[in-house]
């Protein structure tokens, strides 16, 4: 896509899973967030550890993507329930979730 990230190499990037809260009904609040929103020098994301381990393995690759591109890329959550933007976006196959991701990077590499 164009985009150089190799400044990301200059810091760990720290996935951490662990229990996040959970609303009154005891549905999760969060299944992940990005520490490292809006600092380069810190690429962290938190993962909710018992929706992880329910999810299949595009629905953790679409998380990690999600996450990390409010992390690295500053992304924001969008109102477009079909970007990897959107807080409920969910893609049936891997070629939806590679099509969202070319989005992102364009939209990243368009605003600088």
């Amino acid at each position: 896509s164009g985009i150089d990230l190799a400044y990301i190499h200059r810091y760990p990037v720290k996935i951490q899973f662990d229990n996040l809260p959970k609303d009154s009904k005891g549905s999760g609040d969060y299944l992940g967030f990005a520490l490292g929103k809006d600092n380069d020098e810190l690429v962290h994301i938190v993962i909710d550890y018992q929706y992880w381990s329910s999810m299949n393995d595009l629905q953790k690759t679409q998380l990690l993507y999600h996450e990390l591109s409010h992390d690295i890329l500053n992304a924001k959550h969008v109102s477009d329930e079909t970007h990897l933007m959107h807080p409920d976006s969910e893609f049936k196959n891997i070629q939806m979730l590679i099509v969202a991701m070319t989005q992102i990077f364009k939209q990243f590499n368009e605003s600088f």
